[in-house]
């Protein structure tokens, strides 16, 4: 694509394909639920035994990626991260849990195949000609892992507390994830509605296992890099409209992410639209 067209984005992509590898490039492929179909430009990196690795170079300073991946279906583990050669003390837990949807009541489907997302920060700014790889090693059990772009940014600082703000951990939330963080976000909007001020949440991983529903609320956070909210909340579909409605805190971000984890309706459902509303 020339230089200039296209939307505006905050990271630079790259694709497996066209990075340094020992691995297997699988694809181009047109076939319904492939791992290839479903790969940008319909081809992917498939990693398959200890030491093979696709590693990129970038362009782009960076100091943090997202990394579109597949493992085999029923499968979970990690892959090793090395910075200009050097292997990070972190690796990458990945996942098959919703990248497969099988539809056996329709006739001659196949399993569909697709990918997820994974991100890291990296602790250090990759300068432009800097490489960031992704290998198997030993303890990678996860095989075949399938690479199919990776996205890196370069992300500013977090946000500090604002003046005037509540933060949510003075009302007892766990920025861990280990326990559940929906009571204190309750209590810190009704706080800072009380006081007439902001809610604040600091860097975090905060887990949020049932609705907060409030008529108003002013809630920043540390960025979407520093501050997120994780929930497994079940809905219910509404007929015979088909909708629901998700209601979760007020916030500034840049994207919002969905994953299904279950569906206890028909095998193959979908979802066809989705609306996101200030209210």
């Amino acid at each position: 694509m020339p230089s200039g067209v296209g939307a505006s984005v905050p990271f630079t992509e790259y694709e497996a394909v066209n990075a340094s590898n020992n691995g297997t490039v699988i694809g181009p492929d047109f076939t319904q639920g492939d791992l290839a179909t479903e790969a940008v430009d319909r081809r992917a990196v498939q990693l398959t035994a200890q030491g093979q690795y696709v590693q990129f170079t970038l362009t782009s300073a960076a100091n943090a990626f997202d990394l579109h991946y597949a493992v085999p279906q029923g499968a979970s583990g990690t892959l090793s991260v090395y910075v200009n050669g050097n292997k990070l003390s972190q690796q990458l837990s990945l996942t098959s849990a919703y990248s497969y949807i099988t539809t056996g009541n329709i006739l001659g489907s196949k399993t569909h195949k697709m990918y997820d997302d994974v991100r890291m920060m990296l602790g250090q700014t990759v300068n432009v000609g800097g490489t960031v790889r992704f290998q198997v090693d030993s303890g990678n059990t996860a095989t075949p892992y399938t690479i199919n772009v990776a996205d890196f940014f370069n992300v500013g600082a977090a946000l500090t507390q604002p003046a005037n703000s509540i933060s949510v951990t003075s009302q007892g939330a766990d920025p861990t994830r280990v326990n559940d963080s929906a009571t204190a976000f309750r209590n810190a909007i009704s706080a800072a509605n009380s006081a007439g001020e902001s809610v604040w949440i600091p860097p975090g991983t905060y887990l949020i296992g049932s609705a907060i529903q409030t008529s108003k609320a002013t809630i920043e956070g540390a960025g979407y890099w520093y501050s997120q909210l994780k929930t497994n909340a079940g809905y219910t579909f509404t007929t015979p409209a088909n909708t629901v409605t998700v209601t979760f805190p007020a916030a500034t971000v840049r994207y919002v992410k969905l994953t299904f984890t279950a569906n206890t309706a028909w095998p193959a459902g979908q979802l066809s639209e989705l609306q996101v509303y200030a209210s």
